[in-house]
């Protein structure tokens, strides 16, 4: 036995051996170049260019400042992904960014080149102490009749406002795209410039009288040898709407008993929502008491005081008035004598596309009469006008909300039906 077991050992030594001399043969094999790219070690490999291109997107997607990209933490975050990789330099971000927005632009133009016809939207704003002037368009694909939309431009507007300044601006814009002679209508709000600018240069303006003092006066052209040509115009509905709501909604206090309502309760909202606006622990209380926090209503944002309404008729709903005077006595707010139950009036729905009938209980407070009034007043002041244009009709009888259910004018139906075929 003693023998047998020795012969066994020799022999696996032996087999041991002779496969630690032949592995070296079996690795000098050589691989193919695919395997070799897909093996494991290289299956996590990124090339430099996705590299590139992955932080271009980044930057653009991002909004990100170029200096990011010089960030030693941005650098160790890259290399630290792919070790054999290096950060692209800002000089080249900057220029391939500059080439992608070339090509989004010529790439804007070939799909509009297509439409027939085009709308557009233009606004101008303030930020930072630096203005702008931005332009949308939006035309339907003549093949799949989707709508399709486009960022334009959004240069910076230096001086003043004048009308004459944004309309040179937004001509140069229409031109730069080759959409001056194919745009419907361009849609702006109501701001006194806009308005000028396409009462004066619009295709479908009247020139005014020498007499005419439509506009204030540092308004006025700088340079009367100028003529620029804009197409129709078109007020926003969402800013005309708006001014109901505010401006036209104030005649509703030469009522004297609705104004001393109003100005009372809105007194007692006022000084909630300045108390949680500046005070962290009265913000602290509110959100404990009625586990919401209070909306402050600001001056530059549309529907925001009737958002800020809503929610404190939400408050009350769901925890009665008494929580609103309990915060006022934590507060060491005044209580006063008004109540809030006038505001289930102002908080009504404000979507016309929603589903709500009102019931015998919403049945209208005959306190509120005077502001139905004035909204409606300054309703029939704004849209009156287009109420009966055909092309508005005809734009309303396509939603498929309303569709022939628009108007009861039954003339106003058919034009619109006739426009559409």
């Amino acid at each position: 036995m003693d023998r047998f077991n020795e012969i066994c050992s020799s022999s696996h030594k032996r087999k041991v051996s002779n496969e630690i001399f032949e592995t070296p043969q079996k690795w000098a094999k050589q691989q193919k170049v695919d395997v070799m790219i897909a093996g494991p070690a290289n299956a996590n490999l990124v090339s430099q260019a996705k590299v590139n291109d992955l932080v271009v997107e980044l930057i653009t997607e991002g909004l990100m400042p170029f200096s990011v990209i010089e960030m030693p933490s941005f650098k160790a975050l890259v290399t630290g992904l792919q070790p054999n990789r290096s950060v692209i330099s800002r000089p080249t971000v900057i220029k391939r960014i500059n080439e992608k927005a070339t090509l989004v632009k010529e790439n804007v133009k070939d799909a509009m080149a297509k439409a027939q016809h085009i709308a557009t939207t233009t606004d101008c704003w303030t930020a930072h102490r630096r203005s702008f002037i931005g332009v949308t368009s939006h035309w339907i694909d003549e093949q799949t009749l989707e709508r399709k939309s486009a960022a334009l431009a959004c240069p910076r507007l230096k001086g003043r406002h004048t009308y004459d300044v944004l309309a040179a601006k937004l001509e140069d814009i229409d031109v730069e795209y080759d959409i001056q002679t194919r745009i419907v209508m361009t849609t702006t709000d109501s701001g006194s410039n806009f308005v000028k600018a396409f009462s004066v240069f619009g295709a479908n303006a009247e020139q005014p009288d020498e007499s005419d003092d439509f506009v204030p006066e540092h308004l006025t052209r700088a340079e009367d040898s100028l003529e620029y040509h804009l197409p129709s115009h078109h007020r926003c509905a969402a800013h005309s709407l708006n001014l109901v709501s505010t401006v036209d909604a104030e005649k509703a206090e030469e009522h004297l008993i609705y104004k001393r309502l109003s100005r009372g309760t809105f007194a007692k909202c006022q000084s909630l929502w300045n108390k949680s606006l500046h005070s962290s622990q009265a913000a602290e209380v509110i959100e404990d008491e009625c586990g919401l926090v209070l909306l402050k209503p600001n001056a530059t944002r549309w529907n925001s005081v009737f958002l800020a309404v809503e929610r404190l008729v939400r408050i009350i709903k769901e925890n009665s008035e008494n929580a609103i005077h309990k915060l006022c006595t934590e507060l060491n707010l005044p209580k006063g004598k008004q109540s809030f139950k006038c505001l289930y009036g102002l908080s009504c729905s404000n979507d016309i596309t929603a589903e709500r009938k009102a019931t015998p209980k919403e049945k209208l407070n005959n306190t509120l009469e005077p502001l139905v009034d004035a909204l409606l007043s300054g309703i029939d002041k704004r849209f009156g006008s287009i109420l009966g244009d055909e092309k508005i009709i005809a734009a309303a009888i396509l939603h498929p909300k309303f569709k022939d259910q628009c108007t009861e004018d039954k003339d106003l139906v058919q034009k619109g039906n006739s426009l559409i075929r």
